[in-house]
């Protein structure tokens, strides 16, 4: 099929206009897709499906009928109408399309123009637009495969069989000889901008050297052939923007609308979500499709397009597509109009930087999508001018640009006027260094600082209730200033933190509720809200609190580093060649800022193994350690450092720190630290990575080693926030069920639940990130204007390695040790010791070894806290339900129950993660129990046999497994694949109570081998706990209690007996 370039009389020259000139679309692809109708025409076209027969000119005309021509009558006036090919019928011409009209009726529920039109009572379709020659030449260039390419030349070859012998036919003729793509592409735009070619074409066939019409010449094998050849596609809203994509290159296929990709109604009745057919067709395993739609400004808006954006990739990947994101950057809407206002440059530089689902839901739950009241681009914020009647501030500027500092005028302003001031933080170290730099005591200091009870104080999250130390009411706090530094962190903390705020989350929330409504509703109160990565999570946490969406007043500072970091990325499975690189630096004289995500004693990179090797190596440097551990003891030199960091860091060489600094501290001194060093496993959310490689202010290089996936996923790991939810209120369900109650008290998980469903969205974003960590982190330092220098470093690595793994494990070893020879303490101690918030070394050995004795109920050995460290108790625990224990879970997870309703709400997360019975109740559904029959033996089965002959028990494990896929990592955190054996489930699922069956030997001959597997009793002294515990807890055991049914109350004489 061949059309001209110019107009043709089908399309009027408004419709003509709006196509090639308003959208830049090229004019063979609009003259082949669209047309101007009027009349019966247009209702023809609008109206096939609702009025059968509808261009029949004696169609029978009911009251219904008359009924919609008259509601369709504004088409009648004219509009243009488009469609395309159809996939589901051979390619042939599409009936469905859809019609703009140049009268639109009012849509009767928003009173606003309906811009577009399609066939009532006609399931939506996709658009798959005509494609000219070129496009489809630069598509196949720059987007197909070598088999796709071959394919592409082999159909061109028929539309050159048109041409009469000329020389530009010769020259794409030998081109295809030499099957040189570029060749053929690079002559057809060489042919398009040559008007002296430019002759038309009649009948479908060329004049001598209409080479120029063949670049306009739609080709009619594009469509079967980027199904064939699985060619990269683009999904974007709206006929004229596939339109210019395609005219630019780009291959794209519209929607009509956002949510028309995905099915959720079928014949009107609720269905599971799936793609429509169209995209079903396309939706084949392995092929790249980019999400493209609009760029928007208004928040209600972006949380529309995003959760289609989300709904749309679920199912393409449920498919087997490879899905990402392209983000247009603005300020235009549509990206027809972006590439006519901007270029085709700039579109290729969004369409480059497209990014994974995962990291563009880590990305957009980062936002902050409210419009600035005033917007700086400042290196240092300064004072701000924030209007008197301003009761709601947010603050965003990046590190180090001095946000903090920005508070003092605000305190001397307050102070000076009598007004409180309250600076809430999520580290008790953070706070109190922002406290000293602003003017303000913290809370601790009360005792000694009178003054400080008529200023205000800086407190910790965790301490805003009555019965904490701080004794905080909100009901004494009016017409104060709530300022909430690194709000983002503090938030996550109060949502999802499990230390000691975990048992008292709801009466914290209920106080910082309190004192939030009454801050608003007083005269000169103030909330400010500060982080440099402040997105609309942490308002929308306000407004769900508070339950009224109290308009902000919005900073926003947009500078960016005129000299950013060099920052060498270490791109390795292990961060190996960066401590060579560590370790060669040090020799050399350098002075390293070292920061690392592990503290504990057994982990290869953390802040105590990293400090006994650098003192191995360089016996001459002075190492200060900073972590929780060393801050909180008197006796260390890092103790209390954080008040005073500039004094105390620049008498040492190397400085080691963990998370115990990664936010609000500022380390200002210059010319002292030579570069810093990081060593990012994963275990912290990437945001918190960047702002620990922020904390030395100064430019140095930066060395960075980021693990490639992250390790601190929560909830059920999903991306999606409506996932995490749903499997919360499963298993709270479940849970209900198995305990025999009626139901956990909606209202007590209802009064909380918008700042559940925040909980939500920050878990998704985490998790989001932690599915690419990497790239995550990477990306957010390019956004902030860094330079990323990949890094090699392979001398003197073995040797480091060696050296470090041996320091760890005779340090853990010592430590292990020294706990196990602790001075025994009594309840009493312990419960001092616990509430002690400065601890000697001792004092925490002391406390450890407590706590280990309560938990095992045994002599504490130094392979027993090993153990601990690795985490056998939860395990052991589950175990000891699953086995000999069993009688005793329902009123064990009742009681837990109970304790978290005293606290005046549910948490849903916390109270799940304190059941165990919905867990146990899963591996008794699975039959684990049956594995654990020292009796049995069971064969593996062989993999190209499709584990066919496993052990019966094997293969139905499997199959209940993967029924029950989702449910069980849900519930268990287990990842359940049809790619896994028999045998490697069951593993999968005996890990979470510490049991791995043993490979006991072999069976059958060559090419039939298979493994036979069997439960060995371990010999680790589980047995004797597990049978303490029961003692324990039959002893404790009331008369009252009800006897479960079917469960035998006798002491098992073995833990590993037959089920």
């Amino acid at each position: 099929m061949s059309v001209t370039t110019s107009r043709p009389q089908y399309i009027n020259l408004k419709h003509w206009e709006e196509w090639t000139v308003g959208s830049g679309v090229h004019p063979s692809i609009v003259a082949a897709s669209i047309a101007t109708l009027s009349g019966d025409r247009a209702l023809q076209a609008l109206l096939y499906e609702a009025i059968p027969n509808s261009d029949h000119a004696k169609t029978y005309v009911t009251v219904g009928t008359s009924r919609l021509l008259e509601r369709y009558e504004f088409a009648t006036k004219g509009g243009w109408f488009v469609t395309g090919v159809d996939p589901l019928n051979n390619w042939q011409p599409m009936q469905w399309g859809q019609f703009k009209p140049d009268h639109p009726r009012i849509d009767p529920e928003s009173w606003k123009p309906l811009k577009y039109e399609a066939p009532p009572k006609a399931e939506p379709r996709a658009l798959f637009l005509p494609v000219n020659l070129l496009s489809s030449c630069e598509i196949a260039i720059n987007y197909a495969a070598q088999e796709a390419q071959e394919a592409w030349i082999q159909r061109f070859r028929t539309y050159l069989g048109r041409l009469q012998e000329n020389r530009p036919a010769e020259a794409l003729q030998a081109a295809c000889e030499r099957r040189e793509l570029r060749e053929i592409g690079r002559l057809l735009r060489e042919a398009l901008c040559d008007q002296a070619r430019n002759l038309e074409t009649e009948h479908g066939h060329f004049h001598s050297g209409g080479i120029q019409g063949l670049t306009s010449t739609i080709d009619e094998g594009f469509w079967p052939w980027v199904h064939s050849y699985n060619v990269p596609v683009i999904i974007t809203e709206g006929a004229k923007k596939a339109a210019k994509l395609l005219s630019e290159g780009y291959l794209a296929i519209a929607l009509p609308g956002i949510t028309m990709g995905v099915r959720t109604r079928q014949d009107g009745v609720p269905c599971l979500p799936h793609l429509i057919p169209d995209l079903q067709f396309f939706a084949t395993p392995e092929r790249r499709v980019y999400i493209c739609f609009d760029y928007e400004t208004k928040p209600k808006t972006i949380q529309n397009v995003a959760r289609e954006t989300e709904k749309l990739k679920q199912q393409l990947s449920k498919a087997g597509c490879k899905v990402k994101i392209v983000s247009l950057p603005g300020p235009q809407k549509g990206v027809d109009d972006f590439i006519v206002a901007q270029g085709t440059d700039a579109f290729h530089q969004a369409f480059n930087e497209a990014l994974s689902f995962e990291l563009w839901q880590s990305r957009r739950y980062s936002q902050l999508t409210y419009q600035p009241d005033l917007l700086l681009n400042r290196r240092y914020l300064g004072e701000l001018p924030i209007p008197t009647d301003a009761k709601l501030v947010l603050l965003k500027s990046p590190k180090g640009t001095g946000k903090t500092q920005s508070f003092l005028p605000i305190v001397e302003e307050a102070t000076a006027s009598g007004q409180r001031v309250l600076l809430i933080t999520h580290r008790i170290q953070l706070g109190q260094a922002i406290c000293d730099r602003v003017g303000l005591p913290y809370v601790t200091e009360l005792r000694t600082s009178e003054e400080g009870r008529l200023m205000g104080y800086g407190v910790c999250v965790d301490s805003l209730f009555q019965e904490s130390a701080a004794r905080f009411n909100a009901d004494h706090w009016h017409n104060t200033i709530v300022i909430i530094d690194e709000c983002e962190q503090v938030i996550w903390h109060l949502l999802s933190s499990t230390t000691e705020i975990s048992s008292r989350r709801i009466p914290v929330m209920a106080q910082i509720k309190q004192l939030l409504l009454n801050t608003l509703e007083s005269d000169r109160g103030k909330i400010i809200l500060s982080d440099a990565d402040l997105s609309d999570l942490s308002l929308e946490f306000i407004w769900g609190l508070i339950e009224q969406r109290v308009k902000p007043w919005t900073v926003i500072n947009t500078y960016r580093p005129e000299t950013p970091w060099q920052v060498h990325h270490y791109a390795h499975n292990q961060p190996d060649q960066l401590v060579a690189a560590l370790d060669e630096d040090i020799a050399n004289g350098g002075k390293p800022f070292v920061f690392t995500q592990s503290q504990k004693s057994k982990g290869r990179w953390s802040t105590t193994t990293l400090e006994g090797w650098i003192k191995k190596r360089h016996p001459d440097k002075r190492v200060l350690r900073i972590d929780s551990q060393t801050v909180a003891d008197p006796s260390h030199e890092a103790f209390g450092c954080t008040s005073k960091i500039n004094e105390v860091i620049k008498n040492y060489d190397v400085v080691i720190v963990s998370p115990v600094i990664e936010t609000g501290l500022s380390i200002d001194i210059k010319g002292h630290f030579t570069g810093v060093w990081a060593i990012l496993n994963g275990v912290a959310p990437e945001n918190s990575a960047r702002q620990a490689l922020a904390r030395v202010r100064e430019g140095v290089p930066r060395h960075v080693w980021i693990k490639k996936y992250g390790l601190g996923k929560v909830a059920n790991g999903s991306t999606s926030s409506r996932a995490i939810l749903s499997a919360e209120y499963e298993i709270s369900k479940v849970a209900s069920k198995i305990l025999q109650i009626l139901t956990i008290d909606e209202e007590m998980v209802a009064a909380y639940a918008s700042s559940l469903k925040l909980w939500a969205r920050m878990a998704a974003r985490i998790n989001a990130s932690t599915v690419s960590y990497r790239e995550a982190v990477i990306y957010g330092l390019q956004t902030e204007g860094h330079h990323i220098i990949e890094a090699n470093h392979a001398e003197g690595v073995f040797d480091a390695v060696h050296e470090i793994e041996t320091t760890r494990d005779e340090q853990h070893q010592a430590e292990c040790e020294a706990i196990a020879m602790a001075e025994d303490v009594t309840l009493k101690e312990y419960e001092e010791l616990k509430g002690k918030k400065s601890k000697t070394k001792a004092d925490q050995y002391k406390e450890r070894k407590h706590s280990i004795q309560d938990r095992y109920c045994t002599e504490v050995t130094p392979e027993l806290v090993s153990k601990d460290d690795d985490g056998w108790y939860p395990k052991l625990r589950l175990l000891y339900f699953l086995q000999i224990g069993r009688q005793f879970l329902s009123e064990r997870d009742r009681q837990a129950l109970d304790n978290v309703a005293k606290t005046g709400g549910v948490w849903l997360p916390t109270m799940n993660r304190s059941q165990y019975s919905v867990k146990v109740g899963m591996l008794e559904a699975l039959g684990v129990k049956k594995l654990l029959d020292p009796e049995k033996a069971f064969n593996g089965g062989i993999k190209r046999d499709g584990y066919e002959d496993a052990h019966p028990y094997l293969l139905e494990l499997r199959a209940q497994a993967l029924k029950f896929a989702s449910r069980i990592k849900n519930v268990l955190g287990v990842s359940i694949s049809d790619k896994m054996s028999p045998i490697q489930i069951a593993q999968s699922l005996l890990s979470k109570v510490g049991i791995k069956l043993k490979c006991v030997g072999q069976s059958g001959g060559a090419g039939h081998r298979e493994r036979i597997y069997q439960f060995v009793e371990p010999k680790d002294g589980r047995d004797e706990i597990l049978h303490r515990w029961f003692t324990r807890d039959d002893a404790s055991r009331t008369n009252s209690e009800m006897h479960t049914p079917g469960i035998n109350n006798q002491l098992p004489q073995q833990v590993g007996g037959a089920a």
